[in-house]
This record gives structure tokens, C-alpha cells and sequence, in this order.
């Protein structure tokens, strides 16, 4: 029986590969002529066509070589020929002569420690590098590195099982060289150069994380055109990283983040070209909770090209953004209301000019935001905008949304949509106008609402006005029409025709025009009836004035008399004339009155005496 014994242990491999050698003659640019075939038939009987497989070649008595091809074969079987002329193609090269370098590098190790925390680790590298040197300096390359660990820890590690690593660059450089008058000469050159570091992690039993994996990448390279005088560039940078977490650990089952960014650009003698660009993608399981999943992203991009003769650029861009939640709840028609998933993406893509110093832009974004409820039921949202700048920095801005709510049934709901035109002048006074439209199964609402905002005026109150169309009603800005009539409330009814018909409503002209008639007519009435008031206080008082008492006068005589009467306001005067006659028993009296409104009035009386002597 063999008994095991534990023992620490230590291996390692090393290997080393250096050499410099010169070679001869590089091919370095190849051209190669194709064979020509000269005929005065391009095609064969067969309709296929004449190429340099199909010739044949036969030499005569003096030695000279003939070409010929077969067209096709007549009746008796024998070959129809056509003789050609036949050049065979030729490759040729130019060379230079070169330096070649190689070196290789690997080592290894391994160890085994049974009373230390890392139980067994190994590592590997290697290196790899390849170079060569022409005559007139250029120089080609191809370099590479890798290393690796493995880590398995001891049982006193408390937290991590194993853990491992890699890490590696990648570097290499190309000429291609040109026929230029016989010479061979490096006409463009390519660089490119790569890196990348990796981690993963095994965690224990017991530990929050199961796994994780955390890399790194990076890479860049150029493109020089050296008889155009033009170069490119680029340059990536990425990083990753995903989590597992353990079973009932925690909520969190899965969480994996992605992000990057670079730049690149392009050089002539005439222009330049500068781009650059990010991503951001973060995504998330859970186990347990409420919430089944979420994720989030994000990218953009722009490039801007500039004119280096005038000056003038141009500025393209994209951006465009995106998240996700998924949740844990029942579904069906009789489920609660209850948030299902929720979804919201915009794009944007915008484009600003300058030319002689003077900037212009337009933006255009366009988004919508949807969510999904447990009974079927759900909720859209789409938006988008459009912005336009002047070059006196004036701008327009052109807003819409529309919002749709569709029931568990799968019925529209309802519908809004709004518009948002805004006006925003180079000091920077804006005014928006903004008008909106709901349609549910109540009826339509319609509103506007214009708003101003300034420099000199922080914020003016909007003027709102709205129209709602329902069963039964129609109503604008409280003025509503139903089946019992008009409610102006306390609002004037403007542009009001003329009634014509009996029963059409009269217009507040038609109204006036009445009642200055009818005032005009009260008034003419009023006049008459005062200057009847006035007259017959006047009679009254010329009345008075005239009832005087005769004088006890003998037959024959006269006498003369004199009065003033008063009524109500108005006086007049009178003068009278008495006289008996011869007889004594018959008298005669008169008098004569006049008022203060040109009134005159008289009487006249005759009175005889009975009995007696």
C-alpha cells in the first residue's frame, strides 16, 4: 500500500528564440502581364469564347512555332482551325534587399503549496516579435505577448475558490511599396496596436457573487498615405464586466455592463475629418423582488468636417438612448392594473453648418415611451421635436407628442395630442403656442395656450382658450350651447347677423336701434305732455288773474279792473272791462289774460237781473 504524501512542489518550463539574419532580395512589388490571344474570331462554333487555354501550338520544316485554335469539327469529324497570334504573359518584381529579426520567449511555472493560501497557481507567458528592415528604412513588424495566471486558493481563503487572468498585446506595421521610375518606394504604411486584460473570479459556496468577469480591450491604429499626403487614425477603448450572483444570495441574479468609447480622423492637405463616439449598455436579472429585469443603454456619435481652404465646417451627430423594466407580476384580463413592463427609446440626429463665420443647426428627435400593464391594458407615448437655429441665433421649435390609452379590451381609450410651436427671437424673447387635443368617449377637448418669455419679461400668464365637444354640449371658454339654449356666462356674443325671421335673436345694433326709436318717440311724448302741463297751468293762472269781483257801478257807468293769478309755478296777468246798461238790470263784463309763454285768454260774461224794480 502507497501512503500519499503531501508535498510542495515546483515546476518551470523556459524557451528563447532569438535570430538576425539578412536575406537577398525581397519581392516587394509584383506586376504580372495575363497571356494574349489575337484572333479574328472571338467565339468558337459552340458559341463559347476564344481564350489562351484553347490554343495549340504546332513548329514547321524551319523551326518557327505556329498558334492555332480549334473553332469546331466539320462533317467528317475533322478540326476546323484558325491560327492566332499568342503572347505569353510574364510576372516580374521589384526587390529590396532586408534585415529579418525573430524572437520567441516562453516560460512557464507551476507550484503546488499545500499550508499557504494560493493551494495552486500557474503562469504562462509568451512573447513573440517579428521584424524587418529594408534597404532604404522602412520597416515591417509583428508583435505579440500573452500571459496568463490560474490561481485554486486553500480552504482558509474564505471567500474565493479560484481566479484567473490574461493579458495581451498585439502590435504590427505594413508597407506597401510602389513602382515609381523602376524603384521600388513605400507608398502607404499601416499601424495597428491592440490590449487586452481580463479577470475572472470563482467565488465559494456561502458568498454573495458566484462569478465574475471584469476585460478590458484597447485599439488603435493609422493609415498614412505617403505620395498623398493623407493620414487616418483610430483609437477604441471597451470595457466589460458580468456579475453572477449566487442562488437566494441576493435579489440580483445577472448583472452585465458594456461601455465604450474611441475617436478616429483623417488628414489632407485640404480638409480633416474628427469623429468620436461612446456606448453604455447596463443589464440587470433579479431572482427575486418585484422586478424581473432591467436595462439601460446609451450611444452617440459626431464627426466634423472642416474645409482647411475656406475655413467653413460641418458638425453630423447622432445620439440615441434606450431603457427597459420588466416586472413580476400576474396577467390576465381579470388582473389588477398593475405596471407589466415599461419601455422608452429617442434617437436624435442633428446637423450644424458654419460658413464665412456664420453657425446654423437642426435637430430632430424622435422618442416614444410605451408601458404594458398586467390586465392587457397599456399606454403609448410618441414624441418628437424639431429645432432649426439661424445664424443671428434666432430659433424655431417645432414640439408634438400624442398619448394613447388602449383598455384590457383592447379598445382606444383615449387620445391626446399636443403641439408646441415656439418662437425665440436673437435677444432671447421667446413665445410658445401650444395647443392640445384629448378624445375619450366624454367628447373632444381642444385648447391653446399662448405664452411669452423674455429678457425684459421674466414670464407672462399664458391666454388660455379652450373648446369641449360632449354629448349634448359644445362649449368654448365657459360659453356653452346645450338643448336648453346658450350660456354666454357673463361673455358678449359677437358677429351677430340682423334678425330677420320672428323668431331670429336680435343683435345688440338691432336692440339699440329699437330703443333709440322708441326713446326718440318717449321723448317727443314727454315734450308734448309738458308744454300741455305748462299751457294749462298757465290757463289756470290767466283764470284766476281774470275772476275779479265787479264793482257796484249805477246803469250807464263802466268800469276798468286789473289781476294777477298764480298756479302751480306759472303766473299770468289780466285786464277787465264792467259796464251796466240804461236798463240797471242788464250788466256785460270782459277780460283779457296773458301768461309768460306768450298764452293769451279772455271771457266774457252777460248778466240781467230778475224782479224787483
Amino acid at each position: 500500500m502507497q501512503e500519499n504524501i503531501e508535498v510542495d512542489r515546483d515546476l518551470e518550463l523556459n524557451s528563447l528564440s532569438d535570430q538576425k539574419y539578412k536575406t537577398g532580395p525581397l519581392p516587394v512589388v509584383n506586376t504580372y502581364t495575363p497571356d494574349q490571344v489575337t484572333s479574328g474570331f472571338r467565339r468558337k462554333l459552340d458559341g463559347s469564347p476564344v481564350t489562351a487555354a484553347d490554343v495549340n501550338t504546332w513548329t514547321d520544316q524551319n523551326g518557327t512555332d505556329h498558334y492555332y485554335v480549334v473553332l469546331g469539327h466539320d462533317r467528317n469529324g475533322q478540326e476546323i482551325r484558325s491560327e492566332v497570334q499568342y503572347t505569353d504573359g510574364s510576372a516580374s518584381s521589384l526587390t529590396l534587399n532586408a534585415v529579418q529579426e525573430d524572437f520567441q520567449q516562453r516560460n512557464s511555472t507551476e507550484s503546488v503549496r499545500y499550508n499557504e493560501d494560493e493551494f495552486y497557481k500557474s503562469t504562462d507567458s509568451f512573447v513573440n516579435k517579428e521584424k524587418t528592415t529594408y534597404e532604404d528604412g522602412s520597416v515591417e513588424y509583428d508583435n505579440s505577448t500573452l500571459d496568463q495566471t490560474i490561481t485554486v486558493y486553500n480552504e482558509n481563503v474564505v471567500d474565493k475558490e479560484w481566479e484567473g487572468t490574461r493579458a495581451g498585446t498585439q502590435a504590427t506595421q505594413d508597407v506597401t511599396f510602389v513602382d515609381v521610375g523602376g524603384v521600388a518606394t513605400a507608398a502607404q504604411i499601416d499601424t495597428s496596436a491592440s490590449n487586452f486584460a481580463e479577470k475572472t473570479t470563482k467565488y465559494k459556496p456561502g458568498q454573495e457573487l458566484e462569478e465574475e468577469t471584469a476585460r478590458t480591450e484597447t485599439q488603435q491604429g493609422s493609415h498614412e498615405d505617403l505620395l498623398a499626403e493623407t493620414t487616418e487614425a483610430y483609437q477604441n477603448n471597451w470595457e466589460f464586466n458580468d456579475k453572477l450572483y449566487a442562488a437566494g444570495a441576493s435579489d440580483l441574479l445577472h448583472v452585465s455592463t458594456v461601455s465604450g468609447n474611441g475617436t478616429s480622423s483623417y488628414t489632407s492637405d485640404t480638409q480633416t475629418q474628427e469623429s468620436e463616439w461612446a456606448l453604455n449598455n447596463d443589464e440587470t436579472i433579479y431572482q427575486a423582488g418585484d422586478i424581473n429585469s432591467t436595462e439601460t443603454g446609451s450611444t452617440s456619435q459626431s464627426t466634423t468636417t472642416t474645409d482647411l481652404v475656406t475655413g467653413n465646417s460641418e458638425t453630423y451627430a447622432t445620439n440615441g438612448q434606450f431603457a427597459s423594466t420588466e416586472f413580476n407580476t400576474v396577467t390576465g384580463l381579470l388582473a389588477s392594473q398593475a405596471v407589466l413592463s415599461t419601455e422608452a427609446a429617442e434617437r436624435q440626429e442633428s446637423l450644424s453648418t458654419t460658413q464665412a463665420g456664420v453657425t446654423t443647426s437642426t435637430t430632430v428627435v424622435r422618442g416614444y415611451e410605451d408601458e404594458q400593464r398586467s390586465d392587457e391594458s397599456a399606454t403609448l407615448t410618441v414624441y418628437g421635436s424639431e429645432t432649426n437655429v439661424a445664424g443671428d441665433g434666432s430659433q424655431t421649435v417645432l414640439a408634438k407628442s400624442a398619448t394613447t390609452v388602449v383598455d384590457k379590451f383592447g379598445i382606444e381609450e383615449s387620445n391626446q395630442l399636443t403641439q408646441a410651436d415656439t418662437n425665440i427671437t436673437a435677444a432671447g424673447a421667446a413665445t410658445t403656442t401650444t395647443q392640445q387635443r384629448t378624445d375619450d368617449v366624454t367628447g373632444i377637448r381642444l385648447e391653446k395656450t399662448v405664452t411669452a418669455e423674455g429678457a425684459s419679461v421674466q414670464r407672462a400668464a399664458g391666454t388660455t382658450s379652450s373648446t369641449i365637444i360632449s354629448a349634448g354640449e359644445i362649449s368654448v371658454d365657459g360659453v356653452s350651447i346645450t338643448a336648453n339654449g346658450l350660456n354666454a356666462n357673463n361673455t358678449v356674443v359677437s358677429n351677430v347677423a340682423n334678425g330677420v325671421a320672428d323668431s331670429d335673436a336680435a343683435n345688440l345694433g338691432q336692440v339699440r336701434s329699437y330703443y333709440n326709436d322708441v326713446s326718440g318717440r318717449v321723448n317727443q311724448l314727454n315734450t308734448r305732455v309738458d308744454d300741455v302741463e305748462k299751457t294749462s297751468y298757465r290757463g289756470i293762472a290767466i283764470a284766476l288773474a281774470a275772476q275779479q269781483q265787479i264793482p257796484n257801478i249805477g246803469a250807464g257807468q263802466f268800469a276798468v279792473f286789473g289781476g294777477v293769478g298764480h298756479y302751480e309755478g306759472e303766473s299770468a296777468g289780466a285786464l277787465g272791462l264792467a259796464s251796466v246798461f240804461a236798463d240797471g238790470r242788464t250788466s256785460v263784463s270782459a277780460a283779457v289774460g296773458f301768461a309768460g309763454g306768450n298764452e293769451v285768454g279772455g271771457r266774457v260774461g252777460v248778466s240781467y237781473v230778475f224782479g224787483g224794480k
